[in-house]
């Protein structure tokens, strides 16, 4: 079974009932939590922006081979 991360994380002062919350959380606590958070999005973003990276290099180059440089090529007039 695939699992996600878990990019952003909160924990609260005051738990509500049947939602997990943390009865000993403090700012402290928030600011660990902020910090794991975001090293998950910066660990997701690096693994993900090189292949991301190339597919945009890969598709500019296809497309500069299929069209080329070149624009449209100026309509003939068919008048004679």
């Amino acid at each position: 079974m695939a699992t996600a991360p878990v990019l952003i994380t909160y924990a609260s002062g005051t738990p509500a009932p049947g939602l997990n919350g943390s009865a000993d959380a403090s700012f402290r606590d928030a600011g660990d939590k902020l910090v794991n958070s975001a090293a998950g999005i910066a660990q997701v973003l690096a693994s993900v922006g090189p292949w991301l990276l190339l597919m945009v290099v890969a598709v500019l180059l296809l497309r500069l081979l299929i069209h080329g440089t070149s624009g449209a090529p100026a309509p003939r007039d068919q008048r004679g």
